[in-house]
């Protein structure tokens, strides 16, 4: 297979569902909790964890069914880590003395 810098042109359909399929579990509820299982197993930061989750959400799919599912678990990834930041300042402004 092909490394991911390759075009997409160059690569069979097989190759663009294998692409598309890894990258689908990387995005949404799941991709979430499987950064933070692994994250936290790799005793990364938060701030390593939800740049690693960015990183996955720019990631090109290569197929239009992908391109399709993505949208919703974009979507929520996208509402996720707002939150998630409006959650960490609000915490973090609430213990400084």
């Amino acid at each position: 297979m092909k490394n991911s810098s390759s075009c997409s042109e160059s690569r069979s359909i097989e190759e663009k569902i294998l692409h598309d399929a890894n990258l689908l579990d990387a995005l949404g509820a799941v991709g979430i909790a499987r950064s933070f299982t692994k994250g936290g197993d790799e005793n990364q930061t938060l701030s390593t964890t939800l740049r690693i989750l960015k990183k996955n959400m720019r990631r090109k799919l290569l197929t239009p069914e992908a391109r399709r599912l993505a949208y919703k678990r974009r979507l929520f990834m996208e509402k996720f880590i707002k939150n998630l930041k409006k959650n960490s300042m609000a915490i973090s402004s609430f213990y400084i003395i």
